[in-house]
């Protein structure tokens, strides 16, 4: 599994924060002992118990919007989970500027992307800063993601996406 695209800045209060997810295994994985940590702050997201297996090559959108388990789609059929933060856990959940998000299990990291100006421009980190090197500051209403055919020891693994270039539930652009 893997954090495939965040939205981190939305276009508008009526829209809300997400992490699009990826089983990228074969085979099907359990998520349900997976939880979703946000740097700055320390908030998390447990992964709710009665979550059926993720399917190969299926997405989890988690919503930033307060909603609750109530409104959860586990419904594969077209291929994503749509998962709905409890109260509390929405809003601006991640910092614009500077901050990490990271998949993991047991306390151990599975996956993760940073952001921020002071950060190292490869892997699993973008360099936001303005100057030669960064990719610039987050865009209102667009994203960050995997580039398809980005490799992760380069600078080409993690992109910008315009607010057009969304793809919450299906492959990235």
């Amino acid at each position: 599994a893997r954090i495939n695209e965040l939205r981190v800045i939305p276009a508008s209060e009526l829209e809300s924060e997400w992490v699009e997810l990826r089983n990228d295994r074969s085979e099907s994985v359990d998520f349900v002992p997976f939880v979703l940590r946000e740097e700055e702050s320390d908030l998390s997201y447990a992964f709710p118990p009665q979550m059926p297996l993720v399917p190969p090559g299926a997405f989890v959108l988690i919503v930033f919007d307060g909603l609750g388990a109530d409104l959860n789609d586990y419904d594969y059929s077209d291929n994503v989970a749509l998962l709905h933060t409890p109260a509390g856990l929405s809003g601006d959940v991640f910092l614009d500027a500077m901050d990490e998000c990271a998949l993991m299990r047991d306390g151990q990291v599975i996956d993760r992307v940073a952001w921020g100006p002071e950060l190292p421009f490869f892997g699993e980190t973008i360099n936001t800063a303005d100057s030669a090197g960064g990719l610039g500051a987050l865009r209102t209403g667009g994203a960050i993601g995997v580039h398809p055919l980005g490799d992760k020891s380069s600078d080409t693994y993690w992109v910008h996406y315009a607010s057009t270039e969304l793809t919450p539930g299906l492959a990235n652009p």
